[in-house]
Parts: structure tokens; C-alpha cells; sequence
């Protein structure tokens, strides 16, 4: 999810995403791992909209065939739709056709973990286990479910192998680590822990673990000094933050756990964990530490085994080694945050919005980061056509919770995607009224509100909130800033107003981004606009090369070749943007426009503009 295009007069606008989840909770853990997002279900007075929702699922029922070369080619494909609970109905059938087939084995094994058919899996993995030790996803699933038993004993037997020291396998000699903790044996736990040696690439995740054990047996003193170490380390990581500073406050160090967290803010502010931390420091409130079990500290190696599948593989289809390691996280502790929120986020990739909601009702109402996720569920609603109840699910977070910043920018999403211009203007406002001195990071409700005041035809109220956020905006920030220089720069030009410097900005803005097929659209639609049609032409032209099927800048480039005299081109450009699924009120005109010509058009528009009521820029994302 990203901000959206500059698209001030669409129908059906793209949502305000604010830089929010994903980016507040980034951090990494001795390999520059990129962590994902933490939440919590929403208010109880809300959350009757998720309930219903989820309560109303249908669960689906599967035609399992006859023929088991059926049964294959529909798991396949299956698999292919990331439906990985059909593909597990399918599996099992397959499995009590062909018992002893090791490949089916494993697809089954795999489908069932990921849908969180536990039980199942196991009881698969058990088979697979027997048939090939060395199957080491088979053997890992074995292992946990034996912490979750608290079966430590059984837990180190299926380890053991893979203890062998340096890095060659960080996953099991940490877990190896807290199975001893599960025999409350601390010193077997820290041998372990040394067997990872100096290794710089793996020195901060192994100090953690060391600081996270002792921790576990209370000794403030001995986590501070382990955790201090990881800090130094890696002192980007949320993790390692947020543990360090908890261990200070059992040592009794609240002023300095205090400068840790408010360390972090500076480079990330508004995080919610390190809010709620310096919240409860500030009240006096001593902080407990991060990780209280063998459990939860088998969590957390998951947790980050998940992350480093997920690095480098943003791509489609590459989500399934992350899901398993967080399905498994999930089994030991079914209610953490960081987990839930990172398989949401995977899930929202994935647009399974179904399983979004399922698995945000996973999380305490309690959680201080509450109002991230009820953003996530909302949208969850919205992106999965249920525009209605995302709407009433917001209006009501907002009527509990009146203050929270997050909630009221989504409600003002929500509204601006219905086209209610005024009444998410207002909810904007409401926003910006509690941040009190406006920061760079702000820059994103300032533009919000200015396009929605343009939209509405308030001119005077639009003009000073985008350049307010020209003025935020950083200039670190390349793809924001050519945003906000393409929206505000070609409505000077709509406007017939500060001309040369409109230009200069739209100008600026495509070399920001130079790839942006809407931004070179809205730089040759204000020539258009002056009369300058062979500069429209050629702008169009390379905005049509980088978008080429999309209905607003076909209808552009075709109002520029008729009038340039090229009428048969202009006429294939208006059927292309018929034939690109363009918004419902510009197709009379753009028919009209074929069947007459542009000039009598404009003839009988004397005030309307040359095409659709749409700036540049409009192009579907």
C-alpha cells in the first residue's frame, strides 16, 4: 500500500494510505531483517462489525473427484490461487490414495501448516519425519509442537543434530538454547548460546537470545549486559530496542530505558510499542521483560526465521516459507502481536482479505497498538468490497476513540473514496487539529486535505494546504515530492495562475519520476490546456509508452492528435480508452467525441473541460 497517485478528480480515487504499519514498526535483528507490523482487534463497540463479518463466512465446500489425477490437477492449481485450504481438502484426499508417496507427504504437510490445520500437519509431519529424518521442515514442525507440549526433553533429542556450532545452523542452536531454559537449566542454556561464537554477522541475534534468557530467570543485571551488546550492535532493531529498555527498567535504569526508546523515536516516531514503553516509564510504572518462557522465546526465533524468508522475496508467490515459520509462532503463542501483524501483512500482499480479518481476531483488544490494527481491519473491509461496513467500522472506532490520529485519517480514506469530498475534509481537519506543531512527517494530511478541498471546489482552502505540504514534504522523500509539484502545479495551470513556475514544477516532478506515466500525462495535459498541442503530443506520447492501456491518457492524446489535424489517430485513441475501462461518466462523452468530433463537443461545452472532468494524473494505478 502506498500513497496515492495525484488523481484530483477521479470517480473512484485511490485511498490516502499514510506512511503507517509496515514503516513504524521496521526493524531488524542481526541480519538487517525487515520485521513487518504489530496490532490488536479493535474496540468492543466496534468490533461487532469484524464479528458479523466473520461469523457470515461460508466455509467452502470442495468437490473431491474420483480420480486422483483430478484431485492432483485441482491441488495444483490451487496451490497456484494461494488457496491453501482447498489445496489441503485435496492433499488429503490424494494421501489416502497413495499413503507412501513422499511428494504428496509434503504438499499435504505444507497446505495443512499454512492453513493452520495444526493437528493435521503434525500428525503428517510425523509420517514424513519417520520415512526421511532428514527433512528438517518436517522435523522443525515435530519440535515445536513439542515446546508448546513443554516435551524439552523430547525437543533437545530432535535438535541435537543440528548443534554443531559457528553459524552452519543458527535456528536450531537457539532453540537447542531455550529448550534447556524450558528444564530451567541456565547454564546448559548459555553454553549452548556460546557454541554461536563472534561471528559478527550473527552477534547481536545471539547476545539478544542471551539477554532474552536471562531475562527468563530474572536476572536484570545479567540481560542488561547481554542486550547492551546486541544494542551496540544493531541498536535500528525494534526487537533489541524494546528489550534492552525493559531489562534497564528491571535493573532499575528507567532514565536511561527512557533514552533508549526516545533514541529510537527520533528515527521513527509515533512507533506504538515505543510509545506505550515511555508511557509507562514516564507514569513511574516499572516495565516487565520482553520474554517470560522457553515458549516465547521459541517464538521469537521463529518470528525472525520469517523474516529472513521474507527478505528479498517481496515477490508474488514467495510467501510461503514466511507464513510457515509464522503459522508455527502462532501455535506456541497465538495472541502475539508481531506475528499476527507480520502474517497480516504478508496476507494483504497476498489480497487474501478473508484471512486478514481472521487472523487480526487473533489479537487482545488491550494491545497498545490497537488503533494500527483497526486501520488494517478497515481496509481489510474496504479492499474486499465491503465499502459499507469498513465505513460504519471506522465511524464507530472514531465515535469510542475521538483523538486517535490513525482512525480519524482512515475515516477521512474512507470518506474521500466515496467522493464525499466535504465530510472527509472534515475528518482531515479533525486530524491535523491534534498533532499540534505541524512535522515533516504530517506532510501526507496536509496534501490529503488540500486535494479533497480542490475536489470539493475550494479553491482558497486547497491552495494553502498543498503548498503546506510542498513546504513538509522532504526532500528525501522523491516519489511524495513529485506529488505534491504535480498536483499543485497543474492546478496553477488549470487555473490559468503562476504559469512559468507551474511548469518548472511539473517539470521537476517527472524528473523526480521519471517513469511516471500520470505525472508526463498531467505535464502534457496543461499544454494541452494552453493551446500548445504539439508539445502535448509529445509529452502523451511518452506517457501513453509507459501506460499504455489506461483510458484517461488515451482519451488525452487522442483530444491532441485531432488538434493537430491527426483525427484518425485521435479516433483509435478514444475506442482504446473506451475499450480500458474508463470511469462511467466521461464514456457518453468520449462516444460523443467519436461520433461528432471534438470541436463540436466543445462547442456544445462551452464551459466544460476538453475532456473528462479529470486532471492528469488520473491514470489508473
Amino acid at each position: 500500500m502506498g500513497l496515492f497517485q495525484n488523481n484530483p478528480k477521479s470517480k473512484e480515487p485511490k485511498q490516502v494510505i499514510f506512511p503507517g504499519l509496515t514503516s513504524k514498526f521496521a526493524c531488524t535483528c542481526g541480519f538487517a531483517l525487515a520485521v513487518a507490523v504489530a496490532g490488536a482487534l479493535s474496540p468492543a463497540d466496534a468490533r461487532s462489525v469484524l464479528d458479523e463479518v466473520l461469523a457470515a463466512r461460508e466455509e467452502p465446500v470442495y468437490e473431491i473427484g474420483d480420480s486422483a489425477d483430478g484431485n492432483f490437477l485441482a491441488a495444483y492449481v490451487a496451490e497456484k490461487r494461494q488457496d491453501m485450504r482447498a489445496a489441503s481438502a485435496y492433499y488429503q484426499q490424494l494421501m489416502l490414495d497413495h499413503p507412501k508417496d513422499a511428494d504428496i507427504l509434503s504438499h499435504a504437510f505444507l497446505a495443512t501448516l499454512e492453513d493452520s490445520d495444526f493437528e493435521t500437519a503434525f500428525d503428517i509431519a510425523d509420517k514424513l519425519y519417520k520415512r526421511d529424518k532428514h527433512n528438517t521442515l518436517a522435523q522443525l514442525a515435530l519440535t515445536v509442537r513439542h515446546f508448546k507440549k513443554g516435551r524439552f526433553k523430547q525437543a533437545r533429542a530432535l535438535l541435537q543434530p543440528g548443534v554443531r556450532g559457528g553459524n552452519r545452523d543458527v535456528a536450531s542452536t537457539l532453540m537447542m538454547a531455550w529448550a534447556h531454559v524450558g528444564s530451567k537449566n541456565r547454564s546448559q542454556a548459555e553454553k549452548t548460546l556460546a557454541l554461536l561464537g563472534d561471528n559478527p554477522s550473527i552477534s547481536a541475534w545471539k547476545d539478544y537470545h542471551l539477554g532474552l534468557v536471562r531475562g527468563v530467570f530474572a536476572d536484570a543485571n545479567g540481560a542488561v549486559q547481554a542486550l547492551e551488546k546486541a544494542y551496540r550492535g544493531d541498536s535500528s532493531s525494534l526487537k533489541i530496542v524494546d528489550a534492552y529498555a525493559r531489562a534497564l527498567s528491571r535493573q532499575g535504569n528507567n532514565a536511561r530505558a527512557a533514552e533508549v526508546y526516545r533514541r529510537f523515536a527520533d528515527r521513527l516516531p509515533d512507533q506504538p510499542l515505543v510509545q506505550e514503553g515511555l508511557k509507562q516509564l514516564e507514569s513511574g510504572k516499572p516495565l516487565d521483560f520482553a520474554v517470560h518462557s522457553a515458549q516465547e522465546g521459541v517464538n521469537e526465533v521463529l518470528f525472525v526465521l520469517s523474516a529472513a524468508a521474507a527478505d528479498g522475496r517481496r515477490a508474488p508467490g514467495n510467501e510461503l516459507p514466511s507464513i510457515i515459520y509464522l503459522q508455527l509462532a502462532l501455535y506456541l503463542e497465538p495472541t502475539d502481536p508481531m506475528s499476527v501483524m507480520t502474517l497480516v501483512e504478508i496476507f494483504l500482499r497476498m489480497r487474501q482479505y478473508d484471512l486478514v480479518l481472521k487472523t487480526l481476531a487473533r489479537v487482545p483488544e488491550e494491545s497498545p497498538i490497537r488503533s494500527e490494527a483497526d486501520v488494517e481491519i478497515g481496509y481489510a473491509l474496504s479492499h474486499s468490497g465491503r465499502r459499507d461496513e469498513a465505513k460504519q467500522f471506522f465511524e464507530e472506532c472514531v465515535a469510542k476513540y475521538p483523538d486517535d490520529i490513525n482512525l480519524l485519517l482512515a475515516l477521512g480514506d474512507t470518506l474521500r473514496g466515496e467522493q464525499n469530498w466535504v465530510g472527509a475534509a472534515d475528518i482531515y481537519t479533525r486530524a491535523i487539529q491534534r498533532i499540534g506543531t505541524p512535522k515533516s512527517r504530517h506532510w501526507t494530511m496536509y496534501f490529503a486535505r488540500g486535494t479533497v478541498y480542490e475536489r470539493a471546489g475550494q479553491w482558497d482552502k486547497a491552495e494553502p494546504d498543498l503548498q503546506k505540504a510542498m513546504e513538509l514534504v522532504p526532500p528525501t522523500h522523491r516519489y511524495g515530492t513529485a506529488q505534491v509539484l504535480n498536483y499543485l502545479g497543474y492546478s496553477w495551470v488549470d487555473r490559468n495562475e503562476n504559469i512559468d513556475a507551474a511548469f518548472k514544477m511539473l517539470q521537476e516532478a517527472i524528473r523526480l519520476s521519471p517513469q511516471d506515466g500520470a505525472i508526463i500525462d498531467s505535464l502534457g495535459w496543461a499544454y494541452f490546456r494552453l493551446g500548445r498541442y504539439d508539445d502535448a503530443v509529445r509529452e502523451l506520447e511518452r506517457a501513453i509508452e509507459l501506460k499504455p492501456a489506461d483510458p484517461v491518457l488515451n482519451d488525452h492524446l487522442g483530444d491532441a492528435y485531432w488538434k493537430t489535424g491527426r483525427k484518425n489517430e485521435a479516433r483509435f485513441q478514444w475506442r482504446h480508452a473506451l475499450s480500458s475501462r474508463p470511469e462511467a461518466d466521461t464514456i457518453p462523452i468520449i462516444e460523443k467525441k467519436l461520433e461528432v468530433g471534438l470541436d463540436a463537443v466543445l462547442a456544445e461545452q462551452k464551459d466544460a473541460k476538453p475532456a473528462a472532468e479529470t486532471k492528469p494524473g488520473a491514470a489508473a494505478q
